[in-house]
Formats: C-alpha cells, sequence, structure tokens
C-alpha cells in the first residue's frame, strides 16, 4: 500500500470500526452524565462562610485594629484564609473559628448543623 501511495495511485482505505460511536450505543458515557444531573440530594457547591459571620469577622477584626495579615499571623493562619473567610468562600472549619474567638475575643456566630 506504501509503494501504490508513493507511486500516485488512488488508494482507499478503511479503517474497521472508525465511524461507530460504541460508548454511545452501549450505553457507556451518557448514562454517568444523565444519573450525575438526576441526582438531587447533591445539589450546588461546597457549604460557604454566612455572610453574618464574614461580616462579623471582619467588624471584630476592624475593632482590633488588626490587618488580615496581622490577625492570620495571630492565628497561625495564611493571609488568604482570613481573606476566604471575610468574602464569603471558605468552607467553615470549627478549629480555625476556635482560633479566631480566641484572638479577636468575641464569640463569632456558628453555621447551622445540618441534621
Amino acid at each position: 500500500m506504501a509503494r501504490a501511495v508513493r507511486t500516485g495511485v488512488a488508494v482507499s482505505e478503511r479503517k474497521m470500526d472508525a465511524a461507530t460511536n460504541k460508548s454511545a450505543a452501549t450505553g457507556g458515557a451518557g448514562t454517568g452524565a444523565r444519573a450525575l444531573e438526576e441526582d438531587s440530594e447533591h445539589f450546588g457547591g461546597p457549604a460557604t462562610v454566612a455572610h453574618s459571620l464574614s461580616l462579623a469577622i471582619q467588624q471584630a477584626r476592624l475593632a482590633k485594629k488588626l490587618t488580615q495579615k496581622e490577625l492570620a499571623t495571630l492565628i497561625a493562619e495564611k493571609p488568604t484564609v482570613i481573606g476566604d473567610y471575610e468574602a464569603g468562600r471558605a468552607s467553615p472549619n470549627p478549629a480555625i473559628l476556635v482560633k479566631l474567638d480566641r484572638a479577636l475575643g468575641v464569640h463569632l456566630p456558628r453555621p447551622a448543623k445540618k441534621k
């Protein structure tokens, strides 16, 4: 066949099962996506900090005249952690909330427990 291609002769090549979509025929890829879409139990993203908690952290920090970086240093965390909590992007971590309570001298509101 390579010789025919080099000499310029028209060659027709058909690959076996090249135009078939076996995963669709057997229910492969589509079923997982459909099951995930139909799953009504797991919707939404991960739980994030409530607005009231974000506001309480920011107000307590400003009352102590601390920057986010200074507060992070006090609780041995990265400054981005404080920024994420104040922006409402962080997932609530009880250990970090306890550290914030102690460093700020206040009791911050806790997220409601799921039943």
